[in-house]
């Protein structure tokens, strides 16, 4: 489930599927997905159109705490 949402969804389409953060995310686009009851959270970057690899996924829960960090 996951795996589809950032390949054929995410991959195809960036702009339609994510949020872009703002301050000290900024330049970051996020999607949700819920998937087997748990809210899961996909962190990414456009470049030029194109589709970054995949910053961080993970359960909402402490998500933007840890992207924060990686992003550092």
């Amino acid at each position: 489930m996951i795996i589809d949402r950032i390949y054929l969804e995410i991959a195809n389409k960036p702009y339609k599927w994510g949020i872009e953060k703002q301050g000290d995310l900024a330049g970051i686009w996020v999607s949700g997905l819920r998937y087997n009851k748990v809210e899961y959270r996909i962190a990414y970057m456009i470049e030029d159109n194109l589709l970054v690899p995949i910053l961080l996924s993970d359960t909402h829960e402490g998500f933007y705490k840890q992207l924060k960090r990686l992003i550092k």
